[in-house]
């Protein structure tokens, strides 16, 4: 496996908007994209949970490894020479956890204004 898979949600309009960002900012021959809602059979190969999937950005790295949450998006701003720094940043254990406990309270409330939290 030569590329990261981004497992994300298609549906999400915010979801959306860092895939166009990330499309901007990355090698678009270094990533590969995987919309949840259609490709279930995928998730599941892969070892993801669906609901998981839903709540938590997961992307399979180059080796095969999955990560999520903030380390996905750190793995994610790696691939940039101009993000590596933020990426550094973020992986500072206090930055970390609270970029966790905001993303965690974003997704909900996105999940549930659409009503798809699980």
């Amino acid at each position: 496996m030569d590329k990261i898979i981004i497992y994300y949600d298609a549906v999400c309009p915010s979801c959306q908007r860092d895939q166009q960002w990330f499309n901007h900012v990355i090698d678009k021959n270094k990533i590969e994209w995987c919309d949840i809602n259609e490709n279930k059979e995928a998730l599941l190969k892969a070892g993801i949970n669906p609901k998981e999937a839903l709540t938590s950005l997961h992307i399979q790295l180059a080796d095969g490894a999955i990560v999520n949450d903030i380390d996905a998006y750190i793995a994610l701003l790696k691939l940039s020479p101009w993000l590596r720094v933020i990426a550094w940043v973020m992986n500072f254990k206090m930055i970390k956890h609270y970029l966790h406990i905001i993303y965690q309270k974003s997704v909900h409330e996105r999940l549930k204004k659409s009503n798809r939290l699980p």
